[in-house]
């Protein structure tokens, strides 16, 4: 494992972000670069409101490169959303392509979580190995020739792989490598009472937070309808998303003990999961990226901060979680949800147990680990 490995990471992805790709991103390239690689992390050059770079924004180590790409940028437009993402991903497929071309640098590997740029660059003669994080509903010839042609394929979830084989993949082209978290970003020595001071929130109120974005499938309107149907003594935070789903998801959920923060920034995160009493990740069951191939990096993160969770009864968080670690809920059941909220609360010190013993198997998901298994598959295909 001490082998080098010089690798071009390419990712069509406005980065920073307040989305989960761009954290996730980031820490692989921050833990490949731990373990004796080269990364150069290209990206496209596209209008961002965040200004910090992307070490400071997600409080990374400089131990790998960055270049941005010319692109043509229309996405900040409030119209033609398909369109002008259609005409950026081609564009700057195209500025990919001729980097790969005319650079002097030396990669072993292209590694790209864009299927686009997975299927264009396999025509070449670097090895591509993709990343891949949800399944295509109908798939293609375009997806068959792709996932033959690139050298390996890293999947987040058990059900992504049974996916591809399904498909005729075959078992050793596949890494499972589920999504991890920066432990010591978590082991901070700080107590619910501290925390709360710092965030400015309620000492005594009962706290029950979500952090992450407000996809449909990910639940977050669930716990917000949950909310009317708990006392007021029980405070629900809802923390993350885009300002414009914050700004609809605050016009459609209104209840006096919903609080709906917006987007935080990263390095808040574990002062907010600190300061609850019960977390709460509820995906909902209707869609296959929610039920079975998902990994959601808020998981890994609610493991790590030893603070109870209940979260939806789904085999994509089966695979990590299990009984004697979270209390399971029904998915979509807003009564299950809030029965389940109640009992927590007022059965805290059973939950407690299951928080300390996650914190054994969170262990294992680590970003370091994450990048071992990623290095060893790419030395062995």
């Amino acid at each position: 494992m001490d082998e080098k490995l010089n690798i071009l990471y390419v990712a069509n992805s406005r980065i920073p972000t307040e989305k989960a790709h761009g954290k996730q991103i980031a820490e692989t390239c921050q833990a490949l670069a731990d373990k004796g690689c080269n990364i150069l992390l290209l990206l496209p050059a596209r209008k961002n409101y965040i200004t910090e770079n992307i070490f400071d924004f997600y409080g990374l180590r400089r131990n790998f490169a960055v270049k941005k790409l010319t692109c043509l940028d229309l996405l900040f437009l409030p119209f033609g959303k398909s369109l002008f993402f259609f005409i950026q991903s081609v564009t700057f497929a195209l500025s990919t392509i001729f980097f790969c071309l005319w650079t002097n640098k030396k990669f072993d590997i292209v590694y790209t979580r864009d299927l686009l740029l997975a299927g264009l660059l396999s025509f070449g003669r670097r090895a591509i190995f993709v990343e891949i994080h949800d399944f295509p509903a109908k798939s293609t010839f375009i997806h068959h020739m792709m996932w033959r042609k690139v050298k390996g394929i890293i999947v987040i979830s058990q059900g992504l792989k049974e996916e591809l084989v399904k498909q005729g993949i075959t078992d050793e082209k596949i890494l499972v490598a589920r999504d991890g978290v920066r432990l010591e970003e978590f082991d901070i020595d700080i107590s619910r009472k501290e925390a709360r001071l710092r965030l400015n929130l309620d000492l005594y109120k009962k706290i029950v937070l979500y952090t992450g974005h407000l996809y449909d499938w990910k639940g977050a309107d669930l716990l917000a309808e949950a909310a009317t149907n708990m006392s007021l003594d029980v405070r629900i935070y809802i923390v993350g998303g885009t300002a414009e789903d914050v700004t609809n998801f605050k016009r459609k959920f209104k209840a006096p003990n919903l609080f709906i923060v917006g987007h935080r920034p990263p390095q808040e995160i574990p002062i907010w999961l600190k300061a609850a009493d019960l977390l709460v990740l509820p995906n909902r069951a209707d869609k296959k990226i929610s039920s079975h191939y998902t990994s959601p990096l808020k998981l890994f993160e609610y493991m790590a901060s030893d603070t109870p969770m209940i979260v939806s009864d789904l085999p994509s968080l089966r695979e990590v979680v299990g009984d004697n670690e979270a209390v399971f809920f029904t998915p979509g059941n807003k009564n299950d949800l809030t029965q389940k909220i109640i009992t927590g609360i007022n059965n805290k010190e059973s939950l407690t147990a299951g928080a300390r013993l996650v914190q054994t198997t969170v262990r294992q998901y680590s970003w370091e680990n994450r990048s071992k298994l990623i290095k060893k598959f790419i030395l062995d295909q």
